[in-house]
């Protein structure tokens, strides 16, 4: 548990990294860089985020499984269809759990709820390839 929560870490780590590069070429005078040519380095941040999208850090959105536990237990009817569903309620509404590990490995498991419907496991969501 602690080397992914280390290889996630080195994941954001180098996400933000190239997020900052991109932003100091697109800033840069056009005078020196005309053409930034940014799109693989966007794209490589992005994937690296979307392949691990059930960490929740201070600074990203709050996953799908809090969506979706906090869905269950805070949310009437009438809110959750206009959130259009579980993955809609807003990372301001979901309070963040304390007990991490725990709650890691409850997140990294399928579960099934008859009103906000089936939650993927994120390792068969995201599977390796």
């Amino acid at each position: 548990m602690r080397a992914d929560r280390q290889r996630r870490q080195h994941l954001d780590l180098i996400a933000d990294i190239l997020d900052d590069v991109v932003q100091l070429f697109e800033t840069a005078p056009k005078k020196y860089i005309p053409e930034p040519g940014t799109d693989a380095i966007r794209r490589a941040a992005w994937e690296a985020r979307r392949r691990f999208d059930y960490f929740w850090l201070i600074y990203n959105e709050a996953p799908l499984y809090d969506r979706w536990l906090f869905a269950i237990h805070h949310v009437s009817d009438d809110e959750l269809e206009a959130y259009g569903g579980a993955a809609g309620v807003p990372t301001e509404a979901v309070s963040f759990h304390q007990g991490i590990y725990s709650h890691f490995k409850d997140a990294l498991g399928g579960w099934n709820n008859q009103r906000c419907g089936v939650y993927a496991s994120p390792l068969a969501r995201h599977p390796v390839t």
